[in-house]
């Protein structure tokens, strides 16, 4: 079983959108640095956009990386266990990851509903927009680990090698 389907354009729009907001996040800080020591007259703005796009940034790209197996993982284990015990570790891993995720994702709406009040200062906006990174995020990287753990499952015990660092 695969979520191929559901997940391909959500990770398209993923990607799409981190590479937007780490390009605009350059921009605008380049801008604030001009703005600042060239024309004396740094607008709040422009932190709390880039602010924005790098929490939403930081948040985001951790689902590509579980769906692409370049997430941050210890691999020297893997070298010294049959491909059985590294298939049980590869699903405890990829559980964790999921359950966290759950966590990012419930905790994460009643971090945003706490926030809606709350007016960011600069853009003159709801906090709420900054904080809905984190459910957000929670739930796409439960879909990676998701399908992370249907591969795992879909390969027999005994050809399972599964390396997580691509090198």
């Amino acid at each position: 079983m695969t979520l191929e389907p559901i997940s391909r354009p959500i990770y398209l729009v993923v990607r799409h959108a981190c590479n937007v907001m780490l390009i605009l996040q350059v921009v605008l800080i380049c801008y604030a640095v001009f703005a600042r020591f060239v024309l004396n007259n740094a607008p709040a703005w422009v932190e709390e956009f880039s602010l924005l796009f790098m929490v939403w940034f930081c948040l985001l790209s951790p689902a590509e990386a579980i769906k692409e197996k370049r997430h941050l993982a210890i691999s020297i284990l893997q070298s010294f266990l049959p491909s059985r015990a590294i298939r049980i570790v590869d699903l405890f891993n990829h559980t964790l990851i999921l359950l966290f995720a759950v966590f990012m994702a419930t905790e994460g709406m009643k971090l945003a509903e706490l926030t809606l009040r709350n007016i960011m200062p600069g853009m003159g906006v709801s906090a709420t927009w900054l904080y809905t990174a984190v459910p957000v995020s929670g739930v796409i990287i439960a879909l990676a680990s998701i399908e992370r753990i249907l591969a795992i499952l879909s390969v027999p015990g005994e050809n399972y090698v599964e390396l997580e660092c691509n090198s």
